[in-house]
């Protein structure tokens, strides 16, 4: 019941944090069977959430089983479809024992043809690359058709995450499901050699899920290579209003880009980060954020025509949101360390806030008996899109102002060395 009420708020609210997102090929999950998604983990848990809100069925989940230690988080996760993992690195030795009940609970889930989302890469970090597999998700599969042999067949679907920069407000996320992997050819290995019939899921999943992710070979190419990929990033279809999309273009470009950074030699590598350098001073010293400007004709009248529509329900929308999105900012920037929990924590906490305002809504209208009540969520979240809407046609217009004052031989020396980057990378 928490599971379907939360579901749609969540989905308002990742709709609002996102400015695109990618969902393509879902066709390939099956329908009423059981099915594992098997997800890269990039961020703490932003993923799962785009997943269970924008899926056509409810997700279960496995999830570290220390966040289950108190009584009222039991209660909450499990309400919310999840399941406790305990693991020895997380400190639960006396608890792995406790798995057992869990992966029971995994087969009867899949035995009902329900599905089971699981991150076999074991731990959240952000980088262009998939890490090592956990055993889990191969022992889970061949788990099931032990427990129950007579289903007849059961299905991984690999899933790739891919975010243009999951830290930024309005920035995209890109997910692709893969083909789906039927398990049972798995099992007849499994039982004659049980450890050989687990790896060779693992080796063949990994490799069906690059297929779906964008992935940088070198770690040392990840911060240039984030930027070269952030430049393919359409600037003329800013979408202003929450969009979501099954197009898969994107995620191709994002990935033949990627492609393109692998296999560039040492010194192409080399030269291209120094332009990248140059481009990036050069854009700095005229207040310009992304070479894509250069030559667009940027329509300030209707901008700021927009801007003053926007302004009194904008600032309104500032005005009444404002002390919730500053009390989550807060609380993660004085308790979350770590660069992936950040966004997901702020995303979390700011859904948990406007959830309880629309149950405190809910109550005020019932002992009031005035319906009214029931508008104030649907007047914050409106409102609150308003100043949205008003602060990316400020920004256009700001862009759009600076690149008024830059001259033509200034916008040409900055798209020659563009020019010059593209020239390079075309050769690959």
């Amino acid at each position: 019941m928490l599971y379907a009420f939360v579901r749609p708020l969540a989905k308002i609210g990742i709709s609002i944090f996102f400015r695109r997102i990618y969902l393509t090929h879902t066709e390939n999950i099956p329908k009423n069977k059981p099915v594992i998604l098997a997800c890269n983990h990039p961020t703490a848990f932003l993923e799962p959430c785009i997943l269970a809100c924008f899926l056509d069925r409810p997700l279960y989940y496995l999830v570290r089983g220390d966040y289950f230690n108190k009584p009222i988080y039991n209660f909450l996760l499990r309400a919310l479809h999840m399941l406790p993992v305990y693991r020895r690195r997380d400190g639960d030795y006396s608890r792995i024992k406790d798995n057992f009940a869990t992966f029971d609970a995994c087969f009867e889930t899949l035995k009902k043809n329900k599905t089971l989302t699981i991150y076999p890469e074991g731990r959240t970090v952000f980088e262009y690359r998939l890490r090592p597999l956990h055993k889990g998700i191969g022992r889970i599969a061949m788990g099931l058709f032990e427990k129950y042999p007579e289903i007849d067949e059961a299905y991984i679907v690999p899933v790739g995450v891919n975010y243009t920069n999951f830290a930024r407000f309005r920035s995209n996320v890109m997910i692709e499901c893969g083909e789906a992997i039927p398990i049972r050819q798995y099992y007849e290995r499994f039982k004659d050699q049980p450890n050989q019939g687990v790896v060779q899921i693992l080796q063949d999943l990994s490799s069906c899920m690059e297929k779906e992710m964008v992935i940088i070979e070198d770690p040392d190419r990840d911060e240039l290579g984030g930027q070269l990929l952030d430049m393919n990033r359409p600037i003329t279809h800013s979408y202003l209003l929450p969009t979501f999309s099954r197009d898969d273009k994107a995620l191709k470009d994002y990935q033949q880009t990627a492609g393109i950074i692998n296999h560039l030699s040492d010194s192409d590598w080399e030269t291209v980060g120094q332009l990248q350098k140059e481009i990036q001073t050069e854009l700095a010293k005229e207040g310009l954020e992304r070479p894509s400007l250069l030559g667009l004709k940027v329509k300030l009248r209707p901008t700021l025509l927009r801007m003053v529509l926007l302004a009194i329900p904008a600032l309104i929308g500032y005005v009444i949101n404002w002390p919730f999105i500053s009390f989550a900012k807060n609380t993660v920037n004085k308790r979350v360390r770590r660069f992936e929990y950040r966004s997901p924590v702020l995303v979390g906490m700011s859904i948990g806030l406007y959830t309880a305002l629309g149950l405190i809504s809910v109550l005020l209208s019932l002992f009031t008996w005035n319906a009214w009540f029931l508008l104030l969520l649907p007047f914050f979240l409106l409102t609150g899109m308003a100043w949205i809407a008003f602060e990316y046609f400020r920004h256009q217009y700001t862009q759009g102002m600076k690149l008024r004052m830059t001259s033509k031989a200034r916008q040409s020396e900055i798209v020659l060395k563009v020019m010059k980057q593209l020239e390079i990378l075309s050769r690959y």
